[in-house]
């Protein structure tokens, strides 16, 4: 994306194979292929400039969780709590910071969770 532009790249599904070859991928959204792009221009292509995108998203699924378990009538403590126990499982600690379509994606499902509420 960050060498085609993303009308080219087709949002990222579009994989360059090498020698002239391409194929199509999309498996994730291109939400992840377009922060990935975003940050890499700004720092260059390196593994510490690949993640950041995803941390905000974590972040941000922290509080938006945090508001959903007091909306639900949960008390200050026992929502803290909830969010802790939720959000300090090994799962989150591996994947919170890799920049995969779930971790993307958490942040506006929890928020659409809250606006429900």
């Amino acid at each position: 994306m960050r060498a085609e532009g993303p009308v080219a790249a087709r949002l990222g599904a579009r994989l360059d194979l090498g020698r002239g070859q391409s194929t199509i991928y999309a498996d994730h959204p291109p939400l992840a292929y377009g922060e990935t792009a975003a940050v890499e221009a700004v720092f260059g292509v390196h593994p510490w400039s690949t993640r950041p995108p995803a941390w905000p998203g974590t972040v941000v699924a922290i509080g938006l969780l945090y508001g959903l378990l007091e909306a639900c009538g949960l008390a200050p403590l026992a929502a803290a709590a909830g969010v802790a126990l939720g959000f300090g499982c090994p799962m989150i600690g591996l994947h919170g910071a890799m920049l995969d379509s779930w971790v993307v994606g958490l942040p506006w499902a929890v928020g659409t969770l809250l606006v429900w509420q």
